[in-house]
């Protein structure tokens, strides 16, 4: 059943100049109003039909009509790369100043557009104190300290004030309200935050919104409902969702089955747009399902490139793969080359591997002092067995730092740690073995 907002507000979107469809959608036929915005869409390429088209594509999708979304964020492209003409700005905001409600919204788009700024903000404000929520959002964002819209003094107060108007009335804009009800934030409640987050991720579609909510999840230890949102996230955008979803079918986290070939195919994209960016893991988890499936050669060809430029756990990989002869003959010395790269890059399983054949001597003679100063990095890194090796070469000669780091990795959950704590009150030292792997 069609709510009276949604016929209220497409009514409010629609001008007095069309035909049949114009009254159907108007009516609140929504069909037709998909229709009437494909007509727009298809118009003399005005900003101000492609713009109605828009908004109207907009609220379609708001109220789940199939293929308003995907219209839209067409739209958008076009509508971002279409400066328009003085005149028409003119024309616009002469209609706003009739009353016209329509002539306030695409006004201020056109506005916007030709960086105006502050004519936009002005009609966005018009356009929002006669009910266009979407103008609310936008006027919202213009407020927020956090974006760098332009046109009003940045005010969070007055942010709040009309996220909240948007989202209330016409589910527009609910995520970025949620921001203020995060942890830490002036209204910190992770309830509200989480219902927010939900609405804008159903009914807008928002893909960081869904991500949000699959974090909700994943930290209430509801895995199969985070999974499941990680990949709607991903659907819409997000790659965060997307490689959190990937990770989830590449390690088969909790009770997600595993499944690299989809993982990899889902990475694959994204990393080919950030290949050379260390801030991010995507090409890393592509080399990773690339192991997985036991393509080997193509792995090392994507760990070489990202440990080139400068991916630590990239580097650890290749090392881990000259180490044990993985598509390559066995060479400590190379490993070791690959060791030092990934710990001086701050991955702490680098540091833990280099510290492990500096103690035991593996492609370099053997140096206990420097091997603990490694494996004490590396236990800051939170690798387990580096805290456990560092508090046994410490139980000789400083039993306070042996006890630290006893009781750092047994905090980790590693057993022999923990003993390792009673051993050392009992005056009973334990022997540093080398690694099984």
């Amino acid at each position: 059943m069609r709510s009276a907002v949604a016929i209220l507000v497409l009514s409010l979107l629609t001008s007095s100049a069309r035909a049949d469809d114009d009254k159907e959608c108007r009516s609140g036929n929504l069909p037709a109003c998909m229709t009437l915005a494909d007509r727009e869409a298809k118009n003399d390429g005005k900003v101000h039909n492609v713009s109605a088209a828009f908004l109207r594509f907009q609220l379609l999708c708001n109220y789940g009509v199939a293929g308003a979304c995907a219209r839209a964020d067409e739209l958008t492209k076009i509508i971002e790369h279409r400066r328009p003409r003085p005149s028409e700005m003119t024309a616009l905001a002469l209609q706003c100043r009739r009353g016209d409600a329509d002539g306030c919204l695409l006004g201020a788009m056109a506005a916007q557009l030709g960086e105006n700024d502050s004519l936009a903000a002005d009609l966005y404000d018009r356009a929002c104190t006669f009910g266009l929520m979407f103008a609310c959002y936008r006027l919202a964002l213009i407020y927020d300290p956090d974006t760098e819209w332009e046109g009003r003094a940045k005010d969070d107060a007055h942010a709040f004030k009309f996220y909240e108007r948007a989202c209330n009335l016409a589910g527009v804009g609910c995520h970025n309200l949620s921001f203020y009800y995060r942890s830490g934030g002036r209204l910190a409640d992770a309830e509200k935050e989480y219902a927010l987050a939900l609405t804008d991720c159903e009914r807008q579609h928002n893909g960081e919104a869904c991500l949000t909510v699959a974090s909700t999840e994943y930290a209430r230890r509801h895995p199969r409902a985070a999974h499941r949102r990680f990949e709607q996230a991903c659907e819409l955008g997000s790659p965060t969702g997307c490689d959190e979803f990937a990770h989830d079918l590449l390690h088969g986290r909790d009770e997600t089955p595993q499944d690299p070939q989809r993982a990899l195919s889902v990475m694959r994209p994204l990393c080919k747009d950030a290949e050379a960016d260390t801030t991010v893991d995507y090409c890393d988890d592509v080399g990773f399902a690339l192991d997985a499936t036991d393509d080997i050669q193509d792995a090392r060809v994507v760990f070489a490139r990202r440990c080139e430029v400068g991916s630590g756990i990239a580097c650890w990989w290749m090392g881990q793969a000259s180490r044990t002869a993985r598509g390559e003959p066995k060479d400590l010395t190379r490993a070791l080359t690959f060791y030092r790269r990934s710990c001086g890059l701050h991955f702490a399983g680098g540091c833990y591997r280099l510290g492990v054949a500096m103690h035991f001597g593996q492609g370099i003679r053997a140096n206990p002092h420097a091997a603990l100063q490694r494996f004490e990095e590396a236990c800051d890194g939170k690798v387990v067995a580096a805290c456990l090796a560092a508090a046994i070469l410490q139980s000789s000669a400083d039993r306070a730092k042996a006890q630290n780091a006893f009781e750092r990795g047994c905090k980790l959950g590693d057993d022999d740690s923990c003993q390792g704590i009673e051993l050392l009150k009992a005056g009973k030292r334990m022997m540093l073995t080398p690694p099984r792997d």
